[in-house]
């Protein structure tokens, strides 16, 4: 291929890749603009947003939650300008998904040819769950978007060539905001310092052997204040232990089970992020493969880069102190997509054109598996509330009538109490708010036999599985008579009154 042809054929991949970002923004601020429902976790940080102030912030959050102190202040800072709305809370997360598209470009820039560029844009960009996570208040967009920055910066600020002062300088404080804006970039920035240790061995300077543990020791002392004060707390918690038990992995796994569970387990971040088509693991594994292999032969800095973020959350998984939950990982999901995009753009470099062809045909497989994952979660809902609650309304049942499923108690309380429209709930929201723990048959038996009203009881339900709603509502139809309901996939509401004796 001739300079000129060359060029040419370079400025078309750039188009493309160009054009595949603008799709994906294109996406993420549609979906955004549907301005779903909050759901649990959701309005959950809503509400310690809107209950606390800045320094209250830093401490462990209330219901179970967790979010770094620096997406709190955003969020925060965000909300006492414009607002407590849905927009207004997903507006940094929206950001970051929108930045990141850009970032990943830029670091794809440095380690592959702009001809092979489309395929990690294009998994990144119409991936389900980044599209999703985009637009939803919880830090795990904002993660994944610092993930990347972080391995620009390693991957464009020299150590060979800045002075070593300012190199301190910068990596203090790149370091500092990514570990108050992103639990997860400890992980990340353990891969910086292992790339940056191998490239200042060949420098000859001795220098560079004493800022690197500097700065180390800048991070992690950072990193033990957070902890102790912010993170242990939650992380301890015997609901998010227990929650996230099936997501921890074996530390010294010696039966074939404990073996299986951590494959499992980890090959769920590739299913989830890369897409569930036949054979398109197979395809992302084989790439994987190559790609650590070529790096370990070529570039053993980029290496170490990419593949320590995903050791260390191993390792943290396996002390139980992060979980390899897909949403939760969310921030490994560029760098798993670099990794086994690696290899495909170096064997782009190879002359072989009749490769080239068998090459695009595996992207494209992948891209449409990928696009496929997507349409399948089309419309994005998953706890509509308010259509519960307007059917309720609409029916005249009375607030003091109304029982809330003990996971729809949180968005109930955003929307009957701090959502900015929350003057439209003002009918129902003294609702009663039932616990995991109520008895609905109990309960059914107590407004059928003991209440002497027959007036119309509603039951509203959000953030459910099938199986234990039938169940649960089973138990309030044993004693009362159904009159209507609403039934959907993401929210069911039912009115009931009690038998005439």
């Amino acid at each position: 291929m001739s300079t000129v042809d060359k060029s040419r054929y370079n400025d078309v991949a750039r188009v493309v890749a160009i054009a595949v970002m603008l799709v994906a923004a294109a996406i993420r601020i549609w979906i955004y603009f549907e301005n779903r429902n909050l759901i649990l976790d959701e309005a959950n940080i809503a509400r310690n947003i809107s209950e606390r102030g800045f320094l209250e912030l830093l401490k462990p959050l209330d219901y179970q939650q967790y979010a770094p102190p620096l997406f709190l202040w955003i969020t925060k800072l965000n909300t006492m300008l414009f607002g407590m709305g849905e927009y207004v809370l997903r507006i940094y997360p929206l950001f970051c998904g929108i930045g990141a598209i850009w970032v990943l470009y830029k670091v794809l820039r440095k380690l592959i040819p702009a001809e092979a560029i489309w395929l990690p844009l294009s998994m990144f960009g119409f991936s389900y769950m980044l599209i999703r996570y985009a637009s939803e208040v919880k830090q795990y967009m904002p993660d994944a978007f610092i993930a990347l920055l972080l391995i620009f910066f390693a991957l464009n600020i020299d150590i060979r060539k800045v002075k070593p002062g300012s190199f301190f300088l910068y990596w203090v404080l790149i370091g500092s905001l990514a570990i108050w804006s992103s639990m997860p970039s400890v992980f990340v920035l353990s891969g910086v310092g292992g790339y940056y240790f191998l490239h200042s061995i060949g420098s000859g300077k001795r220098v560079l052997f004493l800022i690197l543990p500097a700065i180390a020791v800048v991070w992690m002392l950072q990193f033990g204040i957070y902890y102790f004060s912010v993170l242990q707390e939650q992380a301890g918690s015997e609901y998010l232990q227990n929650y996230h038990k099936i997501h921890f992995l074996f530390a010294t796994p010696w039966a074939q089970s404990e073996w299986n569970h951590n494959y499992y387990a980890f090959n769920s971040l590739v299913y989830k992020f890369i897409g569930m088509r036949p054979h398109v693991i197979d395809v992302s594994e084989i790439l994987m493969v190559l790609s650590l292999l070529w790096m370990l032969i070529s570039n053993r800095a980029l290496l170490v880069l990419l593949l320590m973020p995903i050791l260390t959350l191993g390792f943290a998984a396996s002390i139980e102190q992060f979980s390899v939950m897909p949403r939760v990982a969310l921030f490994s999901m560029p760098i798993l997509i670099i990794i086994i995009t690696y290899s495909f753009g170096q064997l782009h470099r190879l002359r072989t054109r009749k490769a080239k062809p068998i090459l695009v045909l595996a992207g494209l497989f992948v891209i449409v598996s990928n696009v496929w994952q997507t349409m399948e979660f089309r419309p994005f809902k998953y706890e509509e509330i308010t259509e519960g609650m307007t059917f309720l309304k609409e029916k005249n049942v009375q607030g003091n009538a109304i029982s809330v499923y003990h996971s729809t108690v949180p968005a109930f309380i955003y929307y009957t109490t701090i959502h900015p429209d929350k003057g439209n709930w003002e009918s129902i929201k003294n609702a009663d708010f039932l616990s995991w723990q109520t008895n609905y048959d109990s309960l059914g038996w107590f407004m059928g036999n003991v209440w002497s009203s027959r007036i119309p009881l509603g039951f509203l339900y959000t953030n459910f599985q099938e199986f234990e709603i039938e169940k649960r509502n089973g138990g309030i139809a044993k004693s009362l008579d159904l009159v209507d309901k609403l039934d959907k996939p993401y929210v069911k509401a039912y009115i009931y009154i009690k038998p005439e004796e």
